[in-house]
C-alpha cells in the first residue's frame, strides 16, 4: 500500500520532516505515516461534516483511520485534498501542543484560579521534549487525549471553494490565540484522565460549536464591513452628483 502513499511524499517534500516519515511496516523512521494520515482523518469535512459528525476513532480506534483512507481511495479521495492543506496540519497541530500550557494558564487566571499545567494526570515536565514532526523543543509532554478534542475543533474553519479545493476561512493560528483558552477549559474542566477526554464525545461537539461560533462571527461582522463600506461609496458618491447638480 506504501505506493499509495506518493502523495503525501508530494505534499511535505519541502518540509524539514519529510526523509523521516515511515511509509511501510518495517522502517524504522520516528514518525509513521498514520500520524499523518490522522491528522487528515479528522479534517476530513466529506464525512464530519458538523458538529454531530465527530471523528473520535481518530483517538480510540485508529485502525478507522486507515479503513477511511482505503475507502477513500475506491471513491472521490479527499485525502488527495488534505494532502494540499497537510503542512498547515501539521504547524497548527504541533502549535497547540506547544502552546496549551500558555492557554491553561490564561483560562486559570480569568477564573481567578491557580493551576499547575504539569501536574495534570499524563503531563510530562516541566523539561526539554521534542515535537514529534518538526522536530521542535516544547516544554511538556502532552497525551494525544488532551490535544486531539482541541485540534479537530478548527475543522469548521476548513471548506471547499468553487473548485472544490479545500481552504481555510479564517488563520487556525490567529483563531487559536484568541480562543484557545476556551478550549483548552472545556477540556479540563471536564476532568484529568486524558483516556476519558479523548473518546469524550460532548467535549469534541463543545470545542467544535466554539469555532464553528467564532467563524460565524467573523465572517458576519466582516459582510457588515463590507456593506458599511458599499454604504459609504455610495452616499459620497450621491453626495458628488448632488453637488455637481446644483453647480
Amino acid at each position: 500500500m506504501d505506493n499509495k502513499f506518493d502523495f503525501i511524499k508530494t505534499a511535505v517534500a519541502n518540509e524539514k520532516y519529510s526523509n523521516d516519515i515511515a511509509y511501510k511496516d518495517n522502517e524504522s523512521k520516528r514518525i509513521a505515516v498514520l500520524d499523518l494520515l490522522k491528522l487528515m482523518y479528522i479534517f476530513n469535512i466529506d464525512k464530519f461534516k458538523d458538529e454531530t459528525n465527530i471523528p473520535l476513532q481518530a483517538y480510540s480506534a485508529k485502525s478507522m483511520v486507515f479503513k477511511d483512507y482505503r475507502e477513500a481511495l475506491d471513491n472521490n479521495n479527499i485525502y488527495n485534498k488534505l494532502a494540499d492543506i497537510l503542512p498547515s496540519l501539521v504547524n497548527l497541530y504541533e502549535y497547540i501542543e506547544k502552546d496549551m500550557h500558555n492557554k491553561y494558564n490564561q483560562y486559570k487566571r480569568l477564573d481567578n484560579k491557580k493551576g499547575s499545567f504539569g501536574k495534570i494526570k499524563g503531563i510530562e515536565g516541566k523539561g526539554t521534549y521534542k515535537t514529534l514532526f518538526k522536530n521542535e523543543e516544547k516544554y511538556y509532554e502532552i497525551p494525544a487525549g488532551y490535544i486531539l478534542p482541541v485540534f479537530g475543533a478548527f475543522r469548521a474553519l476548513l471548506e471547499k471553494n468553487d473548485n472544490g479545493n479545500l481552504q481555510w476561512t479564517l488563520d487556525p493560528i490567529e483563531v487559536w490565540e484568541e480562543e484557545g483558552h476556551k478550549l483548552v477549559k472545556h477540556i479540563f474542566r471536564e476532568g484529568s484522565d486524558p483516556q476519558t477526554i479523548g473518546k469524550k464525545r460532548l467535549i469534541w461537539e463543545h470545542n467544535y460549536e466554539t469555532i464553528a461560533k467564532v467563524k460565524q462571527d467573523r465572517l458576519m461582522y466582516e459582510k457588515d464591513r463590507q456593506l458599511y463600506e458599499k454604504e459609504q461609496l455610495i452616499r459620497k458618491l450621491q453626495e458628488k452628483i448632488n453637488q455637481q447638480n446644483q453647480e
